[in-house]
């Protein structure tokens, strides 16, 4: 019975790297800012200033490309079926590492 609800590998590894887009969004947008509210000011220092900006305008992009790439993979393995054997999860963190480097590079 548990492999009823057995997922396909190659989604699974797009989830683990949607998870870290969200963690990276949550350390570099919530945690200065609850800093910030607690001491009234940006007590962060500029270096940390411009990497949340960097990380943020990273991240944003990433997530939305990797939540994109999810579904599209899902609608692709109900639409081919039998090809589903060639998605393994190797090639499934090629793509996100290529959706990593062109948000790294078109930023």
């Amino acid at each position: 019975k548990r492999d009823a609800f057995k997922i396909n590998e190659f989604l699974v590894a797009i989830i683990q790297h949607i998870a870290i887009s969200d963690l990276a969004l949550a350390a570099s947008c919530a945690f200065p800012r609850a800093a910030t509210l607690l001491a009234n000011s940006w007590v962060l220092g500029d270096a940390l200033c411009y990497a949340k900006v960097y990380v943020t305008y990273l991240v944003y992009p990433a997530g939305t490309f990797l939540v994109m790439s999810l579904t599209l993979s899902k609608f692709l393995l109900l639409k081919f079926p039998l090809k589903a054997s060639v998605w393994t999860r190797r090639r499934a963190h090629q793509l996100c590492i290529s959706i990593w480097v062109l948000c790294l590079v078109f930023q």
